[in-house]
């Protein structure tokens, strides 16, 4: 009996050491090893919070904030801001609304005339025909630096960063078009969940101030 209880702990031990090496390959991404090509491939969606701070040019904290993030394949996204200001930014893939909940007021424009940054982030083409990007090893993460190529498509974004730990997003940053640093740290990253396409379409209240960005 004692033999046959030693037998069954080396096999299963076998198993479990199996397992935490398959486990912690694939916790220990390397920076070769990482394509950012086949890490949007595999992203069919995510859902997550976030807290963003706003710095000025010379590196000053002027705004806190917070909210959630959807996300879908194709360029389907919605983005609750909670605090300080109340604003819904939402794309159904086609067209983006701007809804601030205090102003009650709405600013659509079509998804190629916008320059919200998960449109660019999520696009594999518009990155590899406009970005370089260079992948650096971090004992925590992976940092990943996107600079825009000479005489590539502007966007309003010239270069930005993520940093990404198990094919998780925990940091998205980036200088905007007014040169004001964003900073956004995730968390709650849930990846390849379910969301319903009727999440992001947004009703315009009828007493609402609407602008069409041409």
């Amino acid at each position: 009996m004692a033999q046959e209880m030693l037998s069954l702990i080396k096999k299963n031990s076998f198993y479990i050491l199996l397992i935490f090496i398959l486990f912690s390959h694939c916790n220990n991404i390397s920076s070769n090893e990482f394509s950012y090509r086949d890490f949007l491939n595999n992203l069919s969606s995510f859902k997550s919070k976030f807290k963003q701070n706003l710095f000025d040019k010379e590196g000053n904290l002027i705004q806190k904030s917070y909210g959630f993030i959807n996300y879908k394949k194709s360029k389907k996204f919605k983005i609750e801001y909670i605090m300080p200001n109340k604003i819904t930014i939402i794309s159904d893939g086609d067209f983006i609304t701007s809804y601030d909940h205090e102003l009650s007021q709405a600013i659509i424009s079509s998804l190629d005339k916008s320059n919200a940054f998960l449109v660019y982030l999520t696009d594999n083409e518009y990155i590899e025909n406009n970005f370089n990007y260079k992948v650096t090893a971090k004992p925590e993460y992976l940092k990943i630096h996107f600079k825009h190529k000479e005489n590539a498509v502007t966007s309003g974004l010239n270069s930005f960063f993520l940093k990404i730990k198990d094919y998780n997003i925990l940091q998205i940053s980036f200088i905007n078009d007014i040169d004001q640093e964003v900073v956004m740290d995730i968390s709650n990253f849930e990846r390849n969940v379910s969301i319903k396409d009727s999440n992001f379409k947004f009703k315009i209240p009828n007493n609402a101030d609407v602008l069409l960005n041409n």
